[in-house]
């Protein structure tokens, strides 16, 4: 379907009788009670749920334009009369999902970090859902809005909020998008973000890395001529349901792509993997200072910005994926049991003391990927004695 029109990404939208949005969401500390949402991660929905609606118009239009109606659909007969066309009506809300605080480290993500969880799996499996032709999207990046942790940990088979091990190399890595956070940004653990790539001992240089077809890394930076952005979407064709994913590496970086949004659609080409039970699409936008604009300090200007949208490696994306399904498929011929609703592990951390890595029922489900309970971590401070 996309690789005869890219376009028809928004034809997957519109066909979408309800589509469900999620935006990560902050509490305000000089404004007690009350959470703020960053401006760009609106802009980037209102762009997604106006052009939804133009689709679906202009596709009810296009079928039954009649000779007196102008080339936009306007009727232009006595009066304005209505011409009996009913067009579909796009059902839609808006979920927060809570984010992770400003200082969280993947070693101590905080102490509401259980619940940020919870609330990201809420979101992610609304009841709403269950309905059929509906989409779920969800706008930033892992930083700020956990579900996207969610949709990228599901589809590629990793564990969601998991870090790897220190001695996991660039091309084990189950997810090939990495975000390589900034030393002042929000750190939580996740399963395609931090700040190493190759090795813990190597720091990594800030912005979004891809996995091409060559197993070579492909880095997108972020500084102050150069900014990142991807997208994501899935067609899980047995449930009928489409998921989206997209934002900035940073606030600049949304708001590039919302303001470029059509034009980045028009370049999306065909998606990378074609399955009987997913399509996929996964790409990086790498957004570019124009030369005459690099005087201006800070600009958000669209028309002071190149951009150029970065598949990720076809070949990256399906060796991860077909690797899921046979994983999958020796699971049921074995008659692997579920794992347990709670478990917790206490593991080993050096001479420091011990750290502790813990399953709750909340995250349960997330496990049915096949990873065991003990390795589902929710990485922080030793559960109280009390």
């Amino acid at each position: 379907m996309f690789g005869r029109d890219p376009e028809e990404f928004w034809e997957l939208l519109a066909d979408c009788q309800r589509v469900e949005f999620c935006v990560g969401v902050r509490k305000a500390s000089e404004w007690p009670g009350a959470d703020y949402v960053i401006s760009a991660d609106v802009q980037l929905i209102h762009k997604l749920l106006s052009k939804i609606e133009h689709w679906k118009y202009n596709r009810v239009r296009s079928a039954t334009k009649g000779d007196g109606e102008d080339e936009c659909g306007a009727w232009v007969g006595d009066g304005g009369e209505d011409n009996g066309v009913r067009i579909p009506h796009l059902l839609s809300d808006l979920h927060w999902a809570k984010a992770p605080g400003r200082y969280a480290r993947q070693d101590d993500p905080g102490a509401d970090w259980e619940r940020i969880c919870r609330r990201a799996q809420k979101v992610y499996q609304t009841p709403s859902r269950h309905e059929d032709n509906r989409a779920l999207a969800a706008t930033g990046s892992i930083k700020v809005n956990p579900v996207v942790e969610l949709m990228l940990a599901t589809t590629f088979r990793a564990r969601p909020f998991g870090v790897p091990e220190a001695g996991t190399s660039a091309i084990q890595r189950r997810c090939p998008l990495f975000f390589a956070f900034r030393p002042n940004d929000p750190q939580p653990p996740s399963c395609c973000g931090g700040s190493w790539l190759v090795t813990a001992d190597e720091s990594t240089s800030p912005g979004i890395y891809c996995e091409r077809d060559d197993r070579r890394w492909h880095y997108s930076p972020c500084d102050q001529d150069h900014d990142a952005a991807f997208l994501f979407y899935g067609n899980k064709r047995p449930s009928g349901l489409v998921e989206v994913a997209c934002g900035g590496f940073s606030a600049r970086a949304t708001e590039l792509m919302a303001k470029h949004l059509d034009r980045i659609t028009s370049r999306l080409g065909s998606p990378q993997y074609f399955g009987p039970e997913l399509m996929l699409g996964l790409y990086v936008i790498e957004f570019t200072r124009r030369r005459a604009a690099r005087d201006c300090e800070e600009s958000h200007n669209e028309l002071d910005w190149d951009f150029k949208v970065v598949p990720v490696g076809k070949a990256a994306i399906q060796r991860r994926l077909e690797t899921r399904r046979s994983l999958q498929g020796m699971g049921k011929r074995k008659g692997r049991q579920e794992p347990s609703r709670r478990s917790t592990k206490r593991v080993a951390a050096g001479a420091q003391g011990s750290s502790w890595l813990h399953v709750c029922g909340t995250c349960a489900p997330l496990l049915s990927c096949g990873w065991q309970a003990g390795s589902m971590p929710h990485v922080g401070r030793p559960p109280s004695k009390e």
